[in-house]
């Protein structure tokens, strides 16, 4: 049995059932003691990623990747650690233990206290209910010329149904009444900007001369905000209406587009329409296309090209772009073809470079959006334009050079916009080749760009902190750059899942040193031993061992140890016959002898290197007995070497 002890982190995640975490976004099946699914972090046919629900892990046996049940909450929703916590904590109603709760940030509610999660529960489930009260008005006899917009838009009725499509009524008080009928917080449904206070007699006197409908609701001290307008529902990571957005259908309804204001559950510039449906496909090809409008989006994600999501209403902000990054690795741009369209796909472009991320752009023909593209030309055609999207600082720069002229102050002006954005690349190979080409461009010498470069890039790091390249799991670069060989890796691997085999061949219980000697890998060592001891105790090795390392590559042997420990355990239960069970276990056997041998013989080859060292200090020093003994050892050991090759 697995001790949990008293760690915080442990005890949270062993209250929370991982396979039902995971089965929100994976197909499981069982297979032996475990879960088997198609990998939500890469595109694959046949199911590749296990879950152990005894230890709480995950681990996919194509990609690599592995956790537990808080990071798959991380990956999957692009969130903090202390914000999985946090999710997890109000979707299982599982408390935080308080020192868990200092480590994340969060303080600890007296007993009996609505969590914050809870508290903005309320506001969810409102918007989730708005969001019903708009789809079946659009469903309704008075959705008919919504319905009728949408279907000249091509919008189908799957998507309408998946999307939760929606049409807000013309009349002032269709929504405020629905609130009213139904006893709806309407304090709550104000803060999130679906309703608003009538303030002024004005405002009264406007509604009430509006509409016949209107004057009926002239007396209500509400009114609604959006009337009139095809409704887009927007969800955030988890699925959960967080903001509408409403596109007018008449020309008295005022702006063509109007969006929800802020709220306790929604911030301007922090999320992307049509991210809840895009992720899973943005993993699977690690790839994001960037749209301006909903029907963009709804268009290019209809037609197939799921991995689409859109800005809402704003220009892109640099909050989103972390976001994405976090995503995918390739990230295109497509705008209209217009002018404003290239304008703000330039303002993409540099939004982008503060975040460190070097984006493709596709320019559309000036009659085209990527709605109208897609319809008319067809996905192919649109997918074409993807595969030959070139990097658009790449194509700015080219831009820039052959709007430059061949007058001194043209070049000037081109290379004074073209370093800064060169300078905030983290990449310094990246910023090398681009800084080469530059030369060649302007005639002038890569030192030179170089030096000017570097001194923009130290002037940034004054004001902003310099980019950080993820390398995944926290790990930072000093524990990347410790070399993990394959037979320590294999080694860690076997003696994890069977650690009965040590000491199975070893000969001599010197060999046990020699065979650790050899392991040149510290941590590796360490875990190796601390894995005995655990065996050696009578425990099992649980989820808890993958918080003794930092490096992602080991964390993924461990993971991966500890999944197949658990499908063979169920292998054995199942109906493998005995001569097969045999054969197997005859073959564990000889490879784990075999990598005995290898790492006994590396470690006597160290000890013997290093013992030729310490010989010419005892022999300088004229230690006479300490010298004889280490010329035996030393003998010994080339013996035996010998005996071994």
């Amino acid at each position: 049995m697995t001790e949990t002890g008293a760690n915080p982190i442990r005890e949270f995640k062993s209250r929370i059932p991982i396979a039902d975490v995971v089965g929100e976004f994976v197909r499981l099946r069982k297979t032996g003691s475990n879960l088997m699914g198609l990998c939500p972090f890469h595109s694959e046919r046949s199911p590749s990623f296990s879950v152990a629900i005894n230890k709480g892990i995950y681990h996919c046996f194509g990609c690599q990747k592995s956790g537990d049940v808080i990071s798959f909450v991380q990956e999957m929703q692009s969130v903090s650690f202390g914000e999985a916590v946090r999710i997890l904590s109000g979707k299982f109603g599982v408390p935080i233990p308080p020192e868990l709760a200092k480590k994340i940030g969060g303080a600890r509610t007296p007993p009996g206290t609505p969590s914050r999660e809870s508290l903005l529960d309320v506001y969810y489930k409102l918007n989730h209910f708005v969001a019903r009260f708009y789809h079946q008005k659009l469903l309704a006899a008075e959705g008919t010329a919504a319905r009728q917009y949408l279907a000249d838009r091509g919008i189908s009725g799957e998507t309408i149904r998946k999307e939760c499509l929606g049409f807000a009524p013309a009349e002032w008080g269709a929504l405020c009444n629905f609130l009213t009928e139904k006893k709806a917080p309407l304090d709550k449904a104000e803060e999130l900007g679906l309703i608003r206070r009538k303030n002024t007699d004005a405002q009264i006197s406007a509604a009430a001369h509006a509409t016949p409908a209107a004057s009926a609701d002239a007396g209500r001290s509400h009114y609604d905000l959006f009337r009139n307008r095809v409704i887009f529902p927007v969800l955030d990571p988890r699925g959960r209406v967080i903001a509408f957005g409403g596109r007018a259908l008449g020309d008295d309804s005022g702006p063509k587009y109007l969006n929800s204001s802020e709220s306790p559950v929604y911030k301007k510039g922090s999320h992307l329409f049509g991210l809840f449906h895009a992720q899973k496909d943005i993993r699977a090809e690690n790839a994001c296309i960037v749209v301006e409008g909903f029907m963009d989006c709804l268009s290019l994600q209809q037609a197939g090209v799921g991995n689409t999501v859109a800005t809402l209403g704003t220009a892109l902000t640099e909050k989103q772009v972390a976001g994405l990054k976090r995503l995918a690795k390739d990230i295109l741009v497509v705008f209209d073809g217009d002018e404003a369209g290239i304008q703000a796909q330039s303002r993409a472009m540099e939004t982008f470079l503060n975040e460190d991320v070097v984006v493709r752009g596709v320019t559309l023909p000036d009659e085209f959006d990527p709605d109208e593209f897609i319809r008319e030309k067809g996905s192919d055609a649109f997918r074409a334009l993807l595969s030959s999207a070139p990097y658009l600082l790449d194509q700015r720069i080219l831009d820039l050079a052959r709007s430059s002229g061949s007058q001194t102050e043209g070049k000037a002006r081109a290379l004074d916009q073209i370093l800064p954005w060169l300078a905030k690349l983290s990449s310094e190979t990246a910023r090398l080749i681009r800084l080469d080409q530059l030369s060649g461009l302007f005639g002038i010498e890569v030192a030179i760009l170089e030096r000017r470069a570097k001194e923009l890039r130290t002037q940034g790091a004054r004001t902003k902190n310099p980019p950080v390249v993820s390398l995944g799991n926290n790990a930072n670069p000093a524990i990347l750059s410790e070399i993990s060989d394959p037979t320590e890796m294999r080694f860690l691997e076997l003696v994890l899942q069977h650690p009965e085999l040590w000491g199975q061949g070893l000969g001599p219980a010197s060999e046990a040193g020699s065979i650790l000697e050899g392991i040149q890998s510290e941590k590796i060592r360490d875990l190796v031993l601390r894995i005995l001891e655990l065996a050696k105790a009578g425990n099992q090795p649980g989820a808890e061992i993958l918080e003794w390392t930092e490096n992602p590559k080991i964390r993924a042997i461990l993971a991966r140890g500890l999944v197949t420990a658990d499908q063979e355990q169920g292998k054995e239960s199942g109906t493998k016959g005995t001569g097969e069970k045999g054969e197997a276990q005859a073959a564990l056997i000889r490879e784990f002898k075999d990598l005995n041998l290898k790492l006994a013989r590396r470690g006597k080859e160290r000890r013997r290197d290093s013992l030729r060292a310490i010989i010419l200090r005892a022999d300088s020093s004229g230690q006479s007995t300490e010298l004889a003994r280490l010329m035996s050892e030393y003998n010994e050991l080339v013996k035996s070497l010998e005996r071994s090759s």
